[in-house]
């Protein structure tokens, strides 16, 4: 039901899961879920990118002036949204 979430967004980008004050969900990866999230109706462009490295490239290359983008999640996400912010406010 997670997967429906995310119905709004134009583009959502998805790395590993983080299991914050739970355990883990045997088999529930952040894989799982942007398959998910393909599998619903629209067509709905949807990257699984658990290198965190590779989400923030890959977000600075494809953000446009005027995009609203959102990093969400528990654990360290923050950081990618940090670094997110630093680069596209320097433009690097």
């Amino acid at each position: 039901g997670f997967a429906t979430a995310f119905d709004q967004a134009d583009l959502v980008i998805i790395d590993d899961i983080y299991a914050a004050r739970e355990q883990p969900v045997p088999g529930v990866t952040g894989e799982l879920l942007a398959d998910r999230i393909r599998a619903l109706p629209g067509d709905k462009p949807v990257e699984y990118l658990p290198a965190r490295d590779d989400l923030v490239q890959r977000v600075v290359q494809m953000a446009q002036p005027g995009d609203l983008i959102l990093t969400i999640g528990a654990g360290d996400i923050r950081q990618a949204g940090e670094e997110l912010a630093r680069r596209l406010c320097n433009g690097s």
